[in-house]
């Protein structure tokens, strides 16, 4: 939420979604009070939410295990996940 490329990260799933008809598996996970280095390694606090993460792609087609150990990889492939046209 702090961090400074977090308007395109917002403009960036605004446009994604804006007339699609494949939205139900995509979801914009804004992290209170973190900058973007902190969803690197977590930050001091643990800030990458891995159960959220997990969560998300047992409902939309795996595991976070099954995907990669990179969170960041992860959440750009669980977003990507849908038919082109």
């Amino acid at each position: 939420e702090k961090a400074h490329s977090c308007y395109f990260s917002r403009d960036a799933y605004a446009n994604m979604i804006k007339g699609s008809k494949y939205t139900e598996n995509k979801e914009l996970m804004i992290i209170p009070d973190t900058v973007h280095t902190d969803l690197y390694d977590g930050g001091n606090r643990n800030a990458i939410p891995f159960d959220k993460i997990d969560e998300f792609m047992k409902e939309n087609g795996g595991s976070l295990a099954a995907r990669t150990k990179s969170p960041t990889r992860t959440i750009l492939t669980a977003k990507t996940r849908s038919p082109t046209l």
